[in-house]
């Protein structure tokens, strides 16, 4: 986070549940999740603002990205690291969405099962 906001993006970390240790193919995927949605808010979306919020629940991490830019246009190079986060996502059995968000901006979403992951 440190990293984007040096760059320039304002960005908010926000915690619910209860923080669990990860096995560490998860917590890598749950990082470049994050990473790759801040990237693109900076980078794609022309965003002013960003929010993470990353959930703890008994069963899965979920975590979204969600800014107020515009969003990955077809014609400036983005989704391809979408594409592969949602690949990594599969891999684990959860599920990622990517799109505009309700209200404006755009939105990244992604589940990752705990369940037999520990």
């Amino acid at each position: 986070l440190d990293e984007i906001r040096r760059a320039g993006l304002p960005v908010e970390l926000h915690l619910e549940g209860e923080p669990v240790q990860l096995p560490h193919a998860i917590d890598l995927s749950a990082y470049r999740i994050i990473q790759e949605g801040l990237t693109n808010a900076l980078k794609h979306a022309h965003a002013g603002r960003a929010d993470v919020v990353v959930r703890y629940r008994p069963d899965e991490l979920r975590i979204d990205v969600r800014d107020d830019g515009r969003g990955p246009s077809a014609s400036d190079g983005a989704g391809h690291g979408l594409v592969g986060i949602g690949e990594r996502v599969k891999l684990y059995g959860g599920t990622m969405t990517a799109g505009p968000a309700a209200g404006g901006g755009f939105a990244l979403t992604a589940q990752l099962p705990l369940r037999g992951a520990r």
